[in-house]
């Protein structure tokens, strides 16, 4: 009898031992940090569906000297553009395997609003158009097959890849002269990154 109790013992304490990491942790919320750069949340409404809302910011300046030699001497421009892009996601996890499993695979549909802004200004500029800029916004719809590995109960690497359809409007020009330019773009969508649980 005595001998029965400890070879259950031993198995159960074996079998914790050797469980997944992932059936360990009962984490629900963790900060999600991929590339391309974006910062998000991700929350694990269930053991099958989770969802991942996200956003970026990327800020560009770029300074052009350029030197042109005419007759009598040369002559020097200066352009300068300022531009940023941001975008708002949110994704949603479909998980396709048991949650006990420390590698799980996961659809991902995700919806998204992305708007840009750039300014140019020349040095000596043209008064009479004043400086360039471009306004766009639009959105983004794509569907992933993704992968998720648990490497601790508080860290999971992930890496998707799928489809992305985009949808812009832009209005572009200088202060006297606009255009508005309706664009549409379709191609492939990657990404990978890490989850850190809080």
């Amino acid at each position: 009898m005595r001998r029965g109790w400890m070879m259950s013992l031993m198995a159960v304490t074996w079998l914790s031992g050797s469980a997944p990491v992932w059936a360990q942790s009962p984490r629900r919320v963790g900060l999600v940090m991929g590339y391309p750069a974006a910062l998000g949340v991700l929350w694990q409404v269930t053991d099958g569906v989770a969802v991942r809302p996200d956003v970026t910011l990327n800020r560009s300046t770029t300074e052009t000297t350029s030197t042109t030699t005419v007759i009598g001497g040369t002559q020097t421009a200066t352009t300068t553009s300022d531009g940023w892009t941001t975008s708002v996601g949110l994704s949603g996890l479909l998980y396709l395997g048991p949650s006990q499993d420390d590698l799980r695979f996961y659809l991902v549909p995700r919806a998204a609003y992305v708007w840009s802004s750039t300014n140019v200004e020349s040095s000596p500029s043209l008064p009479q158009l004043g400086p360039y800029e471009s306004d766009s916004e639009g959105f983004l719809v794509s569907g992933s097959l993704g992968a998720q590995y648990a490497v601790h109960e508080r860290f999971r690497l992930f890496g998707e890849l799928g489809v992305s359809y985009t949808t812009q409007e832009s209005d572009t020009g200088y202060t006297l002269s606009r255009s508005r330019l309706e664009t549409s773009s379709f191609g492939l969508r990657s990404g990978i990154g890490v989850v850190v649980y809080f």
